[in-house]
Formats: C-alpha cells, sequence, structure tokens
C-alpha cells in the first residue's frame, strides 16, 4: 500500500482498525501509528503474532495461518476502501476490486496454499461488507474524527480507539 500523504495514510489507517472491529478481531491489535507504513500501521498483539508451530499440529497451524490471512485481507480491503470513499470521496469500482482480488489470491497462494475460490468467496464478502460499512455516514463521521485524531497524535492505542468508536456509537 502506497499513501500520496499523511491524511491518505490516516483515513487507511483509521480504517483498518474499523474494519478490525467490523471482522471481530479488535482485540488482535494493540495500538495504530501514521508513522509506519502499511500493514504496519496496525501494530498487532504479541499473541496474534507469534507463532504456536512448535506445539500445535500442522492442521491447527495452517488454521492459525489462514485466520491471519483473513485478517490482513480485510484490512487491506478497509484501508483501500476508506481512502478511496472517504479521503478521495469517489466509488469503489470494479478496476480497483479486481486488483485487489488478484493481490489477495497471489498471498493466499502463497502464504497458505489456498485456492482461487477458498480466497475469492472471502473476498467478496469482506468487500461487500466493509463497502456498506464505509457507506453509513455514522461511520464515515467516526472514521474522519479517527483519522484526524491520527494525524494530531500520530498514535493511539487500542484503548482510544475503542474508547472513541464507542463514545461515537460505533461499537
Amino acid at each position: 500500500m502506497k499513501y500520496r500523504s499523511d491524511n491518505d495514510k490516516s483515513y487507511g489507517a483509521a480504517g483498518m482498525v474499523i474494519g478490525l472491529n467490523v471482522l471481530n478481531a479488535e482485540d488482535t491489535f494493540c495500538s495504530v501509528t501514521i508513522d509506519a507504513d502499511g500493514l504496519d500501521c496496525v501494530v498487532m498483539m504479541p499473541d496474534f503474532l507469534m507463532s504456536d508451530q512448535l506445539t500445535c499440529d500442522a492442521h491447527d497451524a495452517w488454521k492459525k495461518s489462514v485466520r491471519h490471512f483473513h485478517v490482513a485481507m480485510g484490512m487491506v480491503i478497509a484501508d483501500r476502501v476508506s481512502r478511496k470513499m472517504l479521503h478521495d470521496h469517489g466509488t469503489v469500482d470494479r478496476k480497483m476490486h479486481n486488483q485487489m482480488l488478484s493481490a489477495m489470491t497471489k498471498e493466499g497462494k502463497t502464504l497458505c496454499c489456498l485456492e482461487h475460490d477458498e480466497v475469492e468467496n472471502v473476498f467478496e464478502e469482506y468487500f461487500q461488507h466493509m463497502v456498506k460499512v464505509f457507506s453509513n455516514p455514522t461511520v464515515r463521521n467516526a472514521t474522519s474524527q479517527l483519522a484526524s485524531l491520527l494525524q494530531e497524535r500520530r498514535t493511539l492505542s487500542n484503548t482510544e480507539v475503542e474508547e472513541l468508536l464507542t463514545e461515537l456509537s460505533i461499537i
């Protein structure tokens, strides 16, 4: 993900943490910052990142990898949709959709040995849902406020994000 400015990045980062809430994965991150790039803007909890591959069987390790991939895919979609719809005041078009799907399909194959249809089914569900979420006026307002706060403070803890989203009646 390439950002054009701190403002653009703040909308992407705000979108990612709201996306994590949408995916019921809000407990997987400890902070969000615009002093990093891409998915690194969201600092994940150590227990989310730690590999249990030495203590669990191969199937459980694969399932955890797939879950991590799904979370990352949701974050990428939320980042792009938030930036396109809210920062750029544009619409999500077929070209953007297809570019993201292609990239996610490649990542799913590389990281988890997932087939195209396995990635596409989840991608379509997440994509459609994120477009609906970021079309909601309340969510749009919350995303803008979160993006402004990120520009002002540069970094917010999970607790600060959750407090703001609760205050704005998002969660």
